[in-house]
């Protein structure tokens, strides 16, 4: 069954965002929205400056400025559980052919065993089975590479240059099953940050757009 729930790193392109980051810090600047005597005076400026009747300007202003600091309050909600929650390998990547890229020419025997560890108490048994024989793959790159050798496959000079294509290839292998896991990570938190981050930006749209056919309203009735 194919999941529904978008994956990390498809909400990376959301919770990286530098705009939504901010709203993380909603909670602290929310007065400069809501007890602001500039701001108030500005929409008091703003009836007369548009002339419009104080009676549709005046039942449009001060719920608009709650549904904006309510909608940017959700959406800095959904941003942090992202911040905090969100696999830092996807944080860190715009996809998973930049972490190869990143992590394949300079991988250790001792990343791998981290990378190893860290994987096998959380995956399946098939999974934890797979990441062992790749492991394994790695770890005998140059045992294989020398069979080959005595076999009459390869050169003396080859042996070197064969074991690393192996140990990549494991490598390779080792990266793709680790970020396949960890952007199909945690479903019920993803599920929770789409839900968030829907309502929050529906709560900011939806009486943008309300007040733009309204205020269209009245500029289409003076003709």
């Amino acid at each position: 069954m194919i999941s529904v729930v978008p994956k990390w790193s498809d909400l990376r392109l959301v919770g990286n965002s530098k705009v939504v980051k901010l709203t993380i810090f909603m909670p602290f600047v929310g007065y400069l929205i809501l007890f602001n005597n500039e701001i108030i005076n500005y929409f008091e400026l703003s009836k007369s400056a548009l002339g419009f009747d104080p009676s549709i300007t005046e039942s449009i202003s001060f719920s608009r400025l709650y549904q904006l600091y309510f909608g940017l309050m959700i959406v800095g909600i959904a941003s942090t559980l992202f911040s905090i929650f969100c696999p830092p390998i996807v944080k860190a990547n715009n996809d998973e052919y930049s972490y190869y890229e990143k992590e394949l020419f300079s991988m250790t025997t001792k990343r791998i065993a981290q990378i190893s560890d860290s994987l096998a108490e959380l995956v399946t048994e098939d999974k934890k089975s797979e990441l062992k024989s790749l492991t394994d793959s790695y770890n005998s790159a140059f045992r294989d590479a020398n069979q080959l050798k005595y076999s009459g496959n390869v050169t003396e000079s080859e042996v070197q240059s064969v074991a690393e294509k192996y140990k990549k290839e494991a490598i390779a292998d080792i990266l793709k099953l680790e970020w396949s896991f960890r952007i199909e990570s945690m479903p019920k938190l993803r599920t929770a940050i789409v839900m968030l981050y829907g309502a929050g930006f529906f709560i900011l749209l939806y009486p943008s757009a309300n007040v733009f056919f309204r205020v269209c309203s009245v500029v289409w009735g003076k003709f």
